[in-house]
């Protein structure tokens, strides 16, 4: 919309020009010739800007019925948002107004509070000072160096008790500190032996059983064995008995024999 104005703006300026030349040369040249050649020029300027118009509205991008309601919420979303903005800026000024007295005046309480602190710190400074300040006040013939030293002492033997005490106490906690991690240490130590000690206790363990084992098949074999032996011995003892039988039946036949042929041979002679 914008464009088509300025080019229908552009069309009469260039309207305009045109027709103050050819009233301009109308009156000095004098021809009415002009006229109908400048009407012609300006009819075609127009056609031509017209039709660019039409055609750049026509190129224009044009939107859905859809689209234009979604621009249409998204329109009045953004006003509710903003109205919901200016409403939530509104209500934080006003807190922070309401609250801001408030705040200044906790503030200024806690301000006046260091303040009364630190007059009372002033002032025992202030005092300390002037003690100090009177103990040096001595004579010249008062400035004698066992004064001086127990002065010397007597200050910082008293402002060092505080001091001595949180060290002790330091100390203190630093040795039970260390006894405890070297209880721990002793326990975790321990820990670790007796971890080992019931490992090999089972690898012991462990090997009894194979040794068991091993002595158990060993026992057995040897039972075997002892019992294959003696069947072999039995078996041998009976083919010798067996043997002896033979040898004595023939022992005992061979005997006969003998006397047969001893008897025929003293009856033969």
């Amino acid at each position: 919309m914008k464009k088509l104005f300025i080019g229908v703006l552009s069309v009469f300026a260039a309207l305009f020009i045109i027709i103050y030349t050819a009233t301009f040369i109308k009156h000095s040249i004098g021809y009415s010739v002009i006229i109908p050649v400048v009407s012609s020029v300006l009819c075609l300027a127009c056609a031509f800007a017209l039709k660019a118009a039409a055609k750049k509205s026509k190129d224009a991008p044009k939107y859905t019925a859809s689209q234009l309601e979604s621009l249409k919420k998204a329109a009045q979303e953004d006003c509710r948002i903003k109205a919901e903005n200016d409403r939530n800026a509104a209500l934080s000024k006003e807190e922070y107004d309401k609250n801001l007295p408030v705040v200044i005046g906790e503030q200024k309480r806690a301000l006046s509070a260091k303040a009364g602190e630190l007059h009372t710190l002033a002032e025992g400074l202030k005092s300390h000072l002037q003690t100090f300040a009177e103990m040096d006040c001595l004579s010249e013939k008062d400035k004698t160096l066992g004064v001086i030293d127990c002065l010397i002492y007597f200050i910082e033997t008293h402002r060092a008790d505080s001091v001595k005490e949180a060290l002790q106490e330091y100390d203190k906690a630093v040795r039970a500190n260390q006894a405890a991690m070297l209880e721990q240490q002793r326990i975790d130590l321990l820990n670790k032996q007796i971890k080992i000690q019931q490992q090999q206790l089972e690898m012991q363990e462990a090997h009894n059983k194979q040794v068991v084992s091993a002595v158990q098949n060993a026992a057995a074999q040897a039972s075997r064995e002892r019992a294959l032996q003696r069947d072999m011995l039995y078996a041998h003892c009976m083919s010798i008995e067996n043997t002896l039988g033979s040898i004595a039946g023939n022992s005992k036949r061979l005997a006969n024999e003998a006397e047969l042929y001893l008897s025929a041979y003293s009856t033969y002679y």
